[in-house]
């Protein structure tokens, strides 16, 4: 752990320490807003909320707005995920030349965030239909334990967290330039949905406990990033 904490301690020092800032700013931001979603009382009400699901989640979205839905993913995306970027990051500014490198690092991090913010959605969704047909946030927070417990022991997990450190060359000169910053966000982003999705799904399974839950996840996320 010390070691995970001095190697970024490192990273954050030198050149990235605007990603640490980021970071700072989104776990603000989840304090002030508290982007959470509410689930109608009136709906979990046990056989009704298993019977007719999509009802409601229609009633839980109306009531929510999609504007809560996209807020909150990016602040969770700037929060925990940026902090994890710090490796791909000097690579794009490694291998940009000097006049292009603020913008090539600015799309790699707007491909990274688009793929991550549908995903986002959905895993917010899939926290929330959790929470409606368990009736209880406690037993939601505990299923969502177990499926990321049990993915986190999966081959396939193993396989798509290696391709989170993979690179790839970048073209130095003109729009080639720009699009291999950007879809070097994307590359990286989706094997990180895959091995880091039943992780994020935790502190959306459980809305009194988001913030606690989350900043649990973003150690062990570093730590594993890290170590």
């Amino acid at each position: 752990m010390m070691r995970a904490l001095a190697i970024y301690r490192g990273y954050v020092a030198g050149r990235f320490w605007p990603l640490f800032l980021v970071s700072m700013m989104g776990w603000l931001g989840l304090l002030l807003l508290d982007a959470t979603v509410d689930i109608p009382v009136l709906c979990m009400s046990g056989a009704n909320a298993l019977s007719d699901m999509s009802s409601v989640l229609a009633a839980t979205l109306s009531i929510n707005g999609t504007a809560t839905f996209v807020l909150s993913s990016l602040l969770m995306i700037a929060a925990m995920m940026v902090p994890l970027l710090v490796a791909p990051m000097m690579h794009v500014r490694e291998r940009s030349l000097a006049e292009r490198r603020m913008r090539a690092v600015a799309l790699f991090l707007l491909g990274y965030s688009l793929a991550w913010l549908p995903a986002l959605c959905l895993l917010q969704i899939a926290a929330l239909a959790l929470r409606i047909a368990s009736g209880s946030e406690t037993v939601a927070l505990v299923l969502a334990l177990g499926l990321a417990l049990c993915w986190q022991r999966a081959a396939w997990r193993a396989s798509l967290l290696r391709q989170c450190h993979a690179r790839r060359a970048l073209p130095a000169f003109g729009l080639a330039a720009d699009l291999g910053s950007f879809r070097f966000g994307l590359a990286i982003a989706f094997p990180c949905i895959g091995a880091c999705g039943a992780l994020m799904l935790l502190p959306l399974a459980s809305p009194t406990a988001h913030l606690p839950v989350m900043g649990a996840v973003s150690v062990f996320l570093l730590l594993e990033r890290y170590g």
